[in-house]
């Protein structure tokens, strides 16, 4: 009795943990910003992943910074999950993520690709530049 007593308390621990997560994989080679929202629009949190890394959002971190009280009438899941470049363009996007699932950025329509930065010029660059040629 005491084992089946064990057994359901972490497996209730488990689903309790487990439950209004999401496991977020960032499988490209950019750092992205990954904006979770509700089905109803709502703002719910946004996480900054390096790339080939991973991270789990979880539900209990509450609305951020949200100015809207949440209306539970409204249903917040399945999640969207918007993949940000740090440029600010758009990456990718999943718009049905179930609780509990899990999301790729490389699996989410989109064009999966950010621009390359501008090169800055270091300081000896510069001045080579600005030198004018030598004869031999």
């Amino acid at each position: 009795m005491k084992m089946i007593w064990a057994l359901a308390c972490f497996l209730f621990i488990t689903s309790y943990t487990q439950a209004e997560s999401i496991l977020l994989f960032n499988d490209s080679v950019y750092d992205l910003r990954a904006v979770v929202r509700g089905a109803d629009g709502s703002f719910l949190g946004e996480m900054l992943i390096r790339a080939q890394n991973s991270t789990t959002w979880y539900n209990t971190y509450g609305p951020y910074q949200s100015r809207v009280p949440v209306q539970q009438s409204r249903s917040q899941t399945p999640y969207v999950v918007v993949w940000y470049c740090l440029s600010g363009e758009q990456f990718s996007i999943c718009d049905t993520v179930a609780t509990g699932g899990a999301v790729k950025a490389l699996s989410c329509l989109g064009t999966r690709t950010c621009r390359a930065r501008k090169k800055d010029n270091t300081p000896q660059e510069e001045y080579q530049e600005m030198q004018p040629p030598q004869r031999p």
